[in-house]
């Protein structure tokens, strides 16, 4: 069985090969734009030219996130992709843009400040015996990852980017996005 894991990790990291995840091009610019899909505000109001999207509503009404991601942390946040073209398959709706301050976004695949390493420190104080994961994803839904992001917060970012097989952003604050306007054809 632990050759059939070292085999599969080894396949993710060919197929990466030549592609940075800890380090993505788009924030190293000033400017990111982020990308998001706006499902069921945008169906019931047709497609406006500018929505706010807020996060706490995002929590308040777990229909919007995956389970995957209300069950990781119900830290409130809004989620954009880094690339369009890379959405899940159940992502639809009009896509909506912003751009922000690359600064204002938490690398948390390069993690520099070490936020889960600190994190890992207080379980290990705590006397916790158990460490979920590997050192690409060691924090327990909910109990780890809500500190994580709740640290992250009180540095002063409003993002982080973290890679899932795909670029995302998860956006802390209520932030205004415009319609992407499609190309007449």
């Amino acid at each position: 069985m632990q050759k059939i894991f070292e085999n599969w990790n080894n396949f993710l990291k060919e197929r990466d090969e030549g592609e940075s995840t800890t380090y993505p091009p788009e924030l190293s610019a000033d400017t990111v734009k982020l990308y998001h899909y706006c499902g069921r505000i945008c169906w019931r109001t047709g497609s406006p030219d500018t929505v706010v999207l807020d996060p706490q509503k995002g929590l308040d009404k777990p229909q919007s996130y995956s389970r995957r991601e209300y069950e990781t942390s119900r830290v409130p946040r809004a989620f954009f992709y880094l690339d369009p073209a890379e959405r899940e398959s159940m992502v639809s709706g009009p896509l909506y843009t912003v751009e922000v301050p690359a600064s204002d976004i938490y690398n948390l695949i390069a993690d520099e400040e070490e936020f889960i390493l600190a994190r890992k420190k207080e379980r290990e104080e705590e006397g916790s015996k158990f460490w979920h994961g590997t050192t690409e994803t060691p924090l327990r839904k909910g109990e780890d990852w809500d500190p994580v992001l709740r640290a992250i917060i009180g540095a002063g970012y409003k993002g982080v980017y973290y890679h899932t097989g795909f670029k995302a952003v998860a956006w802390f604050e209520p932030i205004e996005v415009t319609l992407e306007k499609q190309e007449e054809e």
